[in-house]
């Protein structure tokens, strides 16, 4: 029975979202115009009790913090770009390209328990080409016909 009360406070904890970031592969995007920045994952997980009731979900507000919501599925696709975004908006980047989402479960406690994981990868990069200059406005110049 101890083992068991071990395994749900554990499990209880299973709540969270992280970012982790690292340098892109050397040969990444050898495109013209673009610049990669960063490689990024994304992930956040939750715990539902019975397969559809949410116990605890990560927090997408605040990501590596420790964070999470009680009560509350915030697993979605829909998070998971917001914490891209938010990433990218720190470092800068105007894109992201190569994004993959992965979504596993895994059942805890004989199908009493599901955990949920949601990892999202993408290269944040930065587009080299300079953005054409805003051609000057044309003074408009009425010429009045002289009458002969």
């Amino acid at each position: 029975m101890r083992q068991v009360i071990v395994a749900v406070a554990m499990s209880a904890l299973v709540g969270c979202s992280t970012t982790l970031t690292r340098l892109p592969p050397p040969r990444a995007l050898k495109t013209a115009g673009v610049v990669p920045i960063e490689a990024i994952e994304v992930s956040n997980a939750n715990l539902l009790l019975l397969s559809f009731i949410p116990i605890a979900s990560g927090d997408p507000d605040a990501p590596n913090a420790g964070a999470f919501r009680w009560f509350t599925d915030t697993l979605s696709v829909a998070n998971q770009v917001q914490m891209l975004e938010a990433e990218a908006a720190r470092v800068g980047a105007t894109r992201a390209v190569e994004v993959t989402t992965l979504k596993t479960d895994e059942s805890l406690l004989f199908f009493l328990l599901l955990r949920e994981k949601m990892h999202t990868s993408a290269i944040l990069v930065k587009d080299s080409t300079p953005a054409p200059a805003p051609r000057p406005a044309r003074a408009l110049v009425q010429r009045k016909g002289l009458k002969k």
